[in-house]
């Protein structure tokens, strides 16, 4: 049973929808939804962290509401989500099937793409693997450490992979995450 609240000025929010997985697995969704009538584009935030957590820690989300997105922000098989979390195992399926969900929506025009850091970076390369119809742009943000000579060095990677069949579209790398999401939501 999904809640609705008033979200912020200039957009709805729909709590804990019930998204059913092709295996029957229930997750657990809000949905963040422009005001305006009509069909939008949506991205997709999957995590394993708490996507209450997510939404008082980053403030993408409701930019991206503002710029006329609709998004979706879904734990995996852990917090409210049924489920066992198993790490990356039901990733690719699930992420399939939430972006097939979502392109499905009233509220969804059909483009879906996915943003996220870390384990909502990774978990995107997963789900574009099972290539879903829909998805026409990911931002995957991964953080890496590499040891050398003593120092460990940290990098964090931003790809924006939008527009194209299998997204075989344009490809940047090492750039900002936010300016990767620009880009992505930009070049839909």
């Amino acid at each position: 049973l999904a809640i609705a609240d008033g979200g912020t000025p200039g957009s709805t929010k729909l709590r804990d929808v019930g998204v059913v997985m092709e295996s029957g697995v229930v997750l657990r969704a809000d949905v963040w939804l422009p005001r305006a009538e009509g069909r939008f584009p949506a991205l997709v935030y999957r995590t394993p962290y708490g996507k209450h957590d997510a939404t008082k820690d980053w403030t993408t989300f409701e930019k991206a509401v503002k710029r006329g997105y609709a998004v979706v922000i879904q734990d995996v098989r852990v917090i409210a989500s049924e489920g066992e979390f198993t790490p990356y195992q039901n990733e690719g399926k699930d992420g399939y099937d939430t972006i097939e969900w979502v392109a499905r929506q009233a509220w969804s025009d059909g483009n879906v793409g996915t943003f996220g850091l870390s384990y909502p970076g990774a978990v995107q390369w997963l789900a574009a693997v099972e290539n879903p119809p829909h998805l026409k742009a990911m931002v995957p943000v991964v953080r890496q450490a590499l040891a050398e000579s003593g120092q460990t060095y940290q990098s964090v990677d931003a790809i924006a992979v939008t527009q194209g069949p299998g997204l075989a579209g344009a490809l940047l790398v090492g750039i900002s995450y936010a300016k990767a999401l620009a880009f992505a939501l930009d070049n839909r």
